[in-house]
């Protein structure tokens, strides 16, 4: 039975004190399934030591010190070898000392493969050795026999649509330099040259997986037909640790996608979508009102299907009025949001406000723990461009000159009750205040939408619809409107004086304060009244329907107003 020796480390420290060293990491890419464990020795003049034993596909070394200024041979036998009198194959270096070198086992021993390549250690100078900074520093190495050339860029959950290249073309046996980048959650999009639509789309979690600091080799590995290639294991993605850690990337299969019916013409009220994401067109939502959501749902990623809109009660996509072809790639998350009319004759701005279906980036979820999430949609057609702050005229800034279909990028905010105040873009005047209950949506993602007409029915037969009003669009499909802000900014704000919970609420919520309650009225964003409790901290809203709600708590120290979401 041979001695495994786990590491390079233990087979080269004798040459660390005696003669110059590089550094070198091994990684075994060979696909081909007669090396699927591999013995590989060092033959070293003439002295032959067993440095990794049952070395397995898709495993890689740790950086190790190896002779340098010297010939030196690395050589391969089978899985079952007793020395390296069993050897198949050997490739011999002089390695320069102090150099930094990867070494990568790839292609076929055996014959039967399409393509056939040979057995061949890659070799990659200039390697990254050693943890660095918080940025991560990557270098992409297409290591798969039977795929094309190819593109591979990366994104985030926030650029989905400004991915960032980092090979083109790239074929079998080709690498990139080293390329800094953010420690950040990735996805990496795998395509053909030119083509915008992935062919795959996986997910490299780098601040997930606490690489911050770590140079990582990703590389392609495996078979996209296994059936024409001896049935050897099939395409991935893999990524490679300075420690040595082989690390799978995982596929992305879906994309989520929530669609928002934000086009205020009386007609499209309501609206059918249909889809062919199952091969035949279907109907997907029936009867989709205006200022109507649905939850974020999972499509098939990296798939070309058409959407196609229809009015209300429709029987087919024939009677459709609007299509539009999409393609997602794995681990998007994208809102869908129909605003404009349908006849621009009969609303300003003309063919400036046709009806259309625009793409937003959004998030399922909060980005940080304890932190509210948003995107802010201007979505409103007759409403000018506009800056929109958090407080007052002179509050932080959260959307800066949006106007018509204009979408901000993710915002994360603390989780804290706000007034959205909105200006003229450039202005200093505020036309509109609302109050904004982000208590109510901590560890949450929303959409801030605007909505409906500024100058409803002016002039006559103009602007016929909905009035304007400011929305949030939950990722679980609520809409909820914003209520006018009638109070001042630090009226709303909240304070260390009281708390309403549980905030969103179901039968009841409570109010917590060192001052007397005389008086609690709950008031829909209208400020119609719905409910007054006297003389009580616990208020019963069983029979209230679920959304916003403004709450005007009554005390011996003053009035204290805030939100409440049922």
């Amino acid at each position: 039975m041979k001695k495994i020796i786990s590491t390079l480390c233990v087979a080269f420290a004798m040459f660390a004190s005696k003669a110059q060293t590089a550094s070198v990491m091994a990684i075994h890419n060979s696909a081909d399934p007669a090396l699927d464990s591999v013995d590989m020795y060092l033959l070293d003049n003439g002295t032959s030591t067993l440095l990794r034993n049952n070395f397995a596909f898709r495993t890689a070394t740790p950086f190790i010190s190896a002779p340098a200024e010297r010939p030196i041979r690395i050589v391969f036998a089978g899985k079952s070898s007793s020395s390296i009198a069993d050897s198949v194959i050997g490739f011999g270096f002089n390695l320069p000392a102090n150099g930094k070198f990867v070494l990568i086992a790839q292609g076929h021993f055996q014959n039967g493969f399409t393509p056939q390549k040979g057995f061949e250690l890659k070799v990659i100078a200039n390697a990254e050795t050693t943890k660095s900074g918080s940025d991560n520093k990557l270098l992409v190495y297409h290591g798969s026999t039977d795929a094309p050339a190819v593109d591979i860029s990366a994104f985030t959950k926030t650029t989905v649509g400004d991915a960032v290249y980092l090979a083109e073309a790239a074929a079998y046996g080709d690498n990139t330099a080293y390329i800094t980048v953010p420690n950040a959650d990735y996805f990496i999009n795998v395509s053909l040259p030119g083509e915008e639509a992935a062919l795959f789309t996986y997910a490299a979690p780098l601040k997930a997986l606490n690489a911050a600091g770590e140079p990582i080799i990703a590389f392609a590995s495996g078979f996209l037909d296994p059936s024409k290639n001896l049935n050897g294991k099939g395409f991935g993605l893999f990524a490679v640790l300075s420690g040595g850690a082989v690390i799978e990337l995982p596929i992305q299969t879906t994309a989520k996608l929530q669609i928002i019916h934000n086009a205020p013409d009386a007609l499209a009220s309501s609206v059918d979508i249909y889809t062919n994401l199952t091969g035949t067109p279907q109907i997907l939502l029936d009867n989709f009102a205006f200022r109507k959501a649905t939850p974020f749902l999972s499509i098939p990623a990296n798939k070309n299907f058409t959407v196609w809109v229809a009015p209300a009660s429709s029987t087919s996509i024939a009677q459709s009025i609007y299509n539009l072809d999409l393609n997602l790639p794995g681990g998007a998350e994208i809102i869908a949001t129909a605003q404009g009319v349908i006849d621009t004759a009969k609303y300003e701005n003309g063919s400036s406000v046709v009806f259309d279906i625009t793409g937003y980036v959004g998030s399922v979820s909060a980005l940080e723990s304890g932190k509210v999430t948003l995107g802010i949609i201007h979505g409103s057609t007759d409403a000018p461009a506009v800056d929109v702050r958090a407080g007052g005229a002179n509050g932080a800034l959260l959307a800066e000159g949006i106007e018509f279909t204009d979408g901000t990028d993710l915002i994360t905010t603390n989780a804290s009750d706000i007034v959205v105040s909105i200006l003229p873009a450039g202005g200093s005047d505020i036309v509109a205040s609302y109050s904004a209950p982000l208590s109510a949506f901590r560890d949450s993602a929303i959409t801030v939408i605007a909505s409906g007409f500024l100058s409803p029915n002016v002039p006559a037969g103009k602007d016929a619809g909905q009035a304007f009003g400011l929305f949030v669009v939950t990722a679980a499909g609520r809409v909820i409107q914003l209520p006018v802000n009638t109070t001042s900014v630090n009226t709303v704000s909240t304070g260390n004086d009281f708390r309403v919970f549980p905030n969103p609420a179901n039968a009841y919520f409570e109010v917590e304060t060192a001052s007397k309650v005389n008086k609690v009225v709950v008031m829909t964003p209208d400020g119609k009244t719905v409910s007054e409790t006297l003389n009580s901290t616990i208020v019963n809203i069983e029979s209230l329907s679920k959304g916003l709600y403004m709450v005007s708590i009554f005390s011996d120290n003053g009035v204290y107003t805030t939100t409440l979401v049922k």
